[in-house]
């Protein structure tokens, strides 16, 4: 009876998820084709001027409300069946009460126009988020994983408060309009500092080498529903931030750029060649999305880069594949975190060398994980393919310019992505073969039946997304 109860109140708490998340979809959908902006003030303390709940709805927060809103969609629908897996040990309505949180805390951050309140809806999303890698408490290493994830995401929040607090120190508003308008006024030795510490923050909390470590571990620990939510928007959350720092709270500099390439670079190779080695699938998948992170990043630096050359087509052209990438990683990485939370469900084992003949045993899921991973292998006529052919015609475009500085680096950057590119098709044919082809190396396995409709189909529109975008 209790259990039913939960189940019932876990429903509805979803149903109530998707609505919200279909309202926020309609509300942003006008602003990411409108070159105007939508202002909301909540609440402001006219006596602690620095407490302000307001918030601002343009093209580039319109987009991510989107992509968030759009993810968490699916996943809920999910994780209606998908969660009966632990209803007779927790609380289904608690996963479903988080997982909502966790999705409108983004919303909150991509939408915050104010320090305060930017910072209220990032704690949101870090305590909600670290509560679902321990929703499974009982199991100890879950428990070590959130405590790792709770300790870097805080460390992340102390660098951003300090950057936020550098950048106040000439003007007591902390709006993001006014940290805008007095961009220009920095010193050039504070923009240095508080771009790094900006870029350490952030650069914890999405994941990048060499701060990467926990994100292997928190990731794969939460429910399935919930790593796809993390590794497909959540590491985003953090890039939207970056993005805004580099080209609305400082001025862009040459120093930015390169730094965010070379760290761009670093972290596709280094997420790409533990992905290789993995065989635990969903850290496989952590992996990538650390090497995904790593494209885009190199994505952005490139057009801080251009734009230091004065060639804003070019520098658009760079900052339209990160933004693009950005977008298709949300989209298949969050695919094959579902499709691999049903082949464990199924097969009770995240280890591939345990699984198998999986193609005969869960045809849709097999097929639908096949596409998601050409799409993630950037094969042609995916969406993949696109982004990176994109930031490829940005890198060859950019070699024409006769820059001799251009000349020596840029070869080297084409380089590192094309290996990136082919690490990534070695990775996901090895994940694929290994999962699904051969025989079943074990007695789950061998018993393994396809996962209910209501799991699969949030996976099937996904994909279709792969041949559409």
């Amino acid at each position: 009876m209790l259990e039913s109860r939960d189940k019932f109140i876990s429903v509805l708490i979803s149903s109530v998820s998707v609505l919200l998340n279909i309202f926020l979809i309609a509300i942003a959908y006008p602003s990411l084709l409108s070159t105007e902006s939508i202002d909301l003030s909540l609440y402001r303390n006219e006596f602690l001027g620095f407490i302000d709940f307001s918030f601002r709805l343009d093209a580039l927060s319109a987009f991510f409300v989107i992509l968030i809103s759009g993810v968490s969609i699916l996943t809920t629908i999910y994780s209606v069946k998908y969660s009966d897996e632990y209803q007779s040990r927790y609380s289904l309505a608690n996963l479903s009460l988080f997982t909502m949180v966790f999705g409108l805390s983004m919303v909150g951050v991509v939408c915050a126009n104010h320090v305060f309140s930017f910072l209220v809806f990032w704690e949101a999303m870090s305590l909600s988020s670290y509560l679902l890698v321990i929703y499974d408490y009982k199991e100890r290493n879950n428990v070590n994983a959130g405590f790792i994830y709770f300790i870097m995401t805080h460390i992340a929040t102390a660098f951003l408060l300090l950057a936020f607090l550098l950048l106040s120190h000439l003007s007591s508003d902390l709006s993001f309009g006014a940290l805008t308008a007095n961009a220009h006024n920095l010193d050039s030795q504070v923009t240095l500092i508080a771009f790094i510490m900006f870029l350490l923050g952030l650069g914890i909390k999405m994941g990048m080498v060499p701060f990467h470590f926990w994100l292997p571990i928190a990731h794969p620990a939460a429910p399935s529903h919930i790593s796809a939510l993390m590794s497909a928007v959540m590491v985003k959350t953090p890039i939207y931030l970056l993005m805004r720092v580099v080209f609305d709270f400082l001025v862009p500099e040459a120093y930015m750029g390169y730094s965010i390439l070379s760290f761009g670079i670093i972290s596709g190779l280094v997420g790409i060649l533990y992905a290789i080695k993995e065989h635990d699938i969903k850290k496989l998948l952590a992996y990538s999305t650390i090497e995904n992170v790593g494209i885009i990043l190199i994505g952005l630096g490139l057009s801080i880069v251009f734009l230091q050359f004065n060639n804003a087509l070019l520098a658009s052209l760079a900052l339209m594949a990160a933004i693009f990438h950005l977008m298709n990683h949300a989209i298949y990485n969050s695919s094959l975190f579902l499709g691999a939370g049903s082949i464990v469900l199924k097969c009770r084992t995240r280890d591939l060398n345990k699984l198998g003949a999986l193609i005969h045993l869960m045809p849709k899921t097999a097929m639908l994980f096949l596409i998601s991973s050409l799409a993630i292998s950037a094969m042609p006529f995916f969406n993949g393919f696109v982004s990176e052919w994109l930031l490829y015609q940005s890198i060859i475009r950019a070699m024409q310019l006769g820059e001799a500085s251009l000349h020596f680096i840029l070869p080297i950057v084409l380089m590192f992505v094309a290996m990136i590119a082919g690490f990534a098709f070695i990775a996901f044919s090895k994940l694929f073969a290994i999962a699904f082809l051969g025989y079943a190396r074990s007695e789950n396995a061998k018993k393994a039946q396809e996962v209910s409709p209501m799991m699969w189909l949030p996976t099937a529109v996904l994909n279709s997304l792969c041949f559409l975008l």
